[in-house]
């Protein structure tokens, strides 16, 4: 149940550090992450929806992202350095 741990479970799934990446796995230790109060597994699922690696709505997305911020991740920092346009800008 440690967040961290999780998160590291779930890149290492994304990566396919074992074998070939299986992004429902990931998906899987990243919520289970987030849940645990890590704002970077709750960032990734974000950008997964708005990538198209998971299944998801804008406003799943920007909800992802809201639960990154709250946790004190800055998720526009992932969104730049992974090149995807921030969809809350729009809300403003």
């Amino acid at each position: 149940g440690h967040g961290r741990a999780l998160y590291n479970l779930g890149a290492a799934y994304a990566r396919g550090d074992h074998g070939a990446p299986d992004m429902a796995e990931a998906a899987a230790y990243y919520r289970r992450a987030a849940a645990a109060g890590n704002g970077r597994a709750a960032a990734m699922l974000g950008v997964m929806v708005l990538s198209g690696d998971l299944a998801g709505t804008a406003a799943d997305a920007r909800r992802w992202l809201d639960d990154a911020d709250a946790a004190g991740f800055a998720a526009w920092e992932l969104l730049a350095a992974v090149g995807l346009d921030d969809p809350r800008a729009d809300d403003d």
